[in-house]
């Protein structure tokens, strides 16, 4: 509910963490931005009311190229279930160039393009940040957390 959402995110920002959302179409995006959300995962489709509402609280969009460049990654899918297909993945790749194209065209910087390639590393390297359990019961997240925080200690923050 919008109730939860303005909880989990004031909640977050009480104690210094940003907020990051994966949302698609633009009633989503807005929802997650009105409530504070620092940044937006993905937006495919965002309108233009997205875009202002991005501009106007500071936000980030993080797209996901890789639905619009890319027809093989999606193809598996795609074909194992054609109906969602034609629900979710379709009408995604037909508006995300247009609306990620709008975004970037905005009078300031708030969309992050990261070029890669599926299959090999590009120059320099590079580590996704995607946060794990701090505290676990399982052997296997443990492992994972003490590898994360140990990679985040070669990150450039703020690059």
């Amino acid at each position: 509910t919008r109730e939860e959402m303005e909880t989990l995110v004031e909640e977050a920002h009480r104690v210094g963490k940003r907020v990051a959302a994966h949302a698609i179409r633009p009633p989503e995006v807005a929802a997650c931005l009105e409530t504070g959300v620092d940044t937006i995962e993905h937006g495919h489709m965002i309108d233009d009311r997205c875009i202002e509402l991005l501009l106007e609280k500071d936000a980030w969009l993080v797209g996901t190229l890789a639905i619009v460049l890319d027809e093989h990654i999606l193809a598996a899918d795609m074909e194992a279930n054609p109906e969602f297909a034609n629900v979710e993945w379709l009408p995604r790749r037909r508006a995300a160039p247009a609306a990620y194209r709008r975004a970037k065209e905005a009078d300031r910087t708030y969309v992050i393009v990261v070029e890669t390639h599926p299959y090999r590393w590009g120059e320099g390297g590079a580590w996704w940040e995607v946060g794990i359990p701090e505290v676990s019961e399982r052997e296997m997240v443990r492992i994972a957390r003490g590898q994360y925080e140990a990679e985040r200690k070669h990150q450039r923050v703020g690059l």
